[in-house]
């Protein structure tokens, strides 16, 4: 997996379509029905792919999936790209062009069969994008035009995309993601907002997931402490107690990543101050707190940006695993 996926978002996408139902799920929402016929979606994989070059990291993120195409004794990849950029890029075309080609030569550098690409364009910006085909930026004779590159993609615009199909994903994890991500940018209504999707979930959600979904929305709406109890106050004892396990470790860490600011504080033998870059010996309190509050490996990883490898070593170090 791509290394540079810092991002909270990045992050998150990485955790949620590791479970399967959920990368299922994601394909069902942004792919059309005729080429969705075309793929086995029991046999898809998250793999540690990754195709972004360093000119490309400013822009996109990568995560690919592997899926076996029916009928044939093949697969394919499905390249998701989730867009960085805070802006409408009318060249976005050619950064994904430039994307596959690296893709398709890196193949055949390591001799590698040669694999189909599905690019997916994911954007979740603040704006409506319209995005336009590479032949409308040229100013040419339509007899040449056929000289232009030319390549299909699916392209997802959160914001722009109707209600009714977000309403589609109703009864499954993806949908109060989505509905998360869509609305993020309405602070003013961010505890009504995370009030639905909490209700909105299952009890039968996975544990993990639910932990990664609780630290993306705390990470992107900053709660007051007194705001937050009220938010949780009327939930389901089940999920309430799996949002308080978590938003005691955010109040353990005391910040995450500087997104809350310091108003959720609290202590691990004194008040660790700052942000968690900070000391390793406070990263490292932090693991075996987490580790010890049954919090799993990669969510620990997602919290204080350390390896899983690093994680490992420090649990080792000090006899817990």
């Amino acid at each position: 997996m791509n290394e540079k996926l810092n991002n909270p978002h990045d992050k998150f996408f990485k955790a949620l379509l590791s479970d399967k139902s959920s990368a299922i799920t994601f394909l069902q929402f942004c792919l059309p029905p005729e080429e969705l016929s075309l793929l086995d979606l029991d046999s898809i994989v998250l793999t540690n792919n990754n195709f972004i070059s360093p000119e490309l990291e400013e822009s996109f993120s990568d995560i690919i999936l592997q899926v076996g195409l029916k009928d044939k004794a093949e697969d394919c990849y499905i390249s998701i790209l989730l867009e960085h950029k805070s802006y409408k890029d009318p060249y976005v075309d050619f950064q994904v062009m430039y994307y596959l080609a690296q893709a398709y030569y890196r193949q055949i550098k390591n001799k590698e069969p040669l694999k189909l690409i599905l690019p997916i364009v994911y954007y979740h910006g603040e704006e409506k994008w319209e995005m336009k085909p590479i032949d409308t930026l040229f100013d040419v004779n339509q007899e040449l035009k056929k000289y232009l590159p030319s390549f299909d993609k699916i392209f997802i615009d959160l914001i722009a995309m109707p209600e009714e199909e977000i309403d589609k994903l109703a009864n499954t994890f993806l949908h109060p993601v989505v509905q998360l991500q869509r609305n993020r940018f309405d602070l003013s209504k961010s505890a009504d907002n995370f009030k639905r999707i909490i209700q909105s979930l299952s009890p039968y959600t996975s544990r993990n997931l639910l932990q990664s979904l609780f630290v993306y929305s705390l990470r992107i709406y900053n709660f007051e402490r007194e705001t937050f109890k009220e938010i949780i106050d009327n939930i389901p004892l089940t999920i309430k107690s799996a949002i308080m396990s978590i938003y005691d470790q955010i109040k353990i860490e005391g910040k995450i990543e500087g997104k809350l600011e310091g108003k959720i504080e609290g202590k691990i033998e004194g008040k660790i101050e700052g942000k968690l870059e900070g000391k390793f010996e406070e990263k490292t309190e932090v693991v075996l707190k987490s580790f010890d509050n049954g919090i799993q490996i990669a969510l620990i990883s997602n919290i204080t940006g350390l390896t899983e490898s690093e994680i490992q070593d420090i649990l080792r170090q000090n006899k817990r695993i």
